[in-house]
């Protein structure tokens, strides 16, 4: 049996916050923008995909700013997998960190119950030394997104999500999006569109979330 702890040698990279972004290669910058963002995905093989809703609020304390509300992990054939919070007008089956959450699998509201979701994927609970946090695991690849569940009186319940690169995760293609290029170069992680337009840029998502 695999054992998902024993990770081989990679990189991180996230956002958190309102929301500040941590490359792989460690660029910091802020994406206070509202919408869904392509947080990662493969120019050679658009099957794989992380995406992510981030959603603008405001307070006394904070005029201008967004949060992320949603998370979604696509890869090939295996089961797609969201986590995220509810609209205004929906109710949500789960709680975490006393917030409602809804987690949804090839788009069909699920519980959070069952640990291993069809093949090759892992969701485990949050357990007491984590207990706002939810890992996805793709236990072919060892790719895993955290995703923690937090509350704050200027921003209200949102979520802070983390992604692990195996060194060997599609070597032999180029990952583009808001958790830049992992190529150990950070300079390349935020790039603006040249004139002629050839360069990496990332097409415009078509949401799931």
């Amino acid at each position: 049996k695999l054992d998902v702890e024993l990770k081989p040698p990679g990189l991180v990279g996230g956002s958190f916050g309102d929301p500040h972004i941590v490359t792989f290669d460690q660029l910091k910058f802020d994406c206070q923008a509202a919408g869904v963002f392509t947080t990662l995905t493969s120019l050679q093989d658009p099957s794989f995909e992380i995406q992510e809703r981030f959603t603008s609020v405001s307070s006394s304390s904070c005029s201008q700013a967004s949060v992320s509300t949603g998370v979604v992990i696509k890869d090939g054939n295996k089961p797609i997998v969201q986590i995220s919070t509810p609209g205004y007008d929906e109710t949500s089956v789960d709680v975490i960190n006393g917030c409602p959450i809804d987690f949804f699998v090839d788009g069909v509201v699920s519980t959070l119950g069952a640990t291993e979701i069809g093949s090759n994927v892992l969701v485990k609970l949050p357990q007491n030394d984590w207990p706002s946090q939810v890992k996805i695991i793709h236990t072919d690849t060892f790719m895993t997104v955290d995703v923690n569940v937090d509350y704050s009186s200027t921003f209200g319940c949102f979520l802070m999500v983390q992604v692990y690169l195996p060194e060997s995760f599609h070597v032999d293609e180029t990952l583009v999006g808001l958790l830049g290029t992992p190529n150990g170069d950070m300079t390349d992680d935020w790039m603006s569109k040249p004139s002629n337009g050839a360069s990496n840029i990332i097409p415009p998502p078509t949401s799931d979330l």
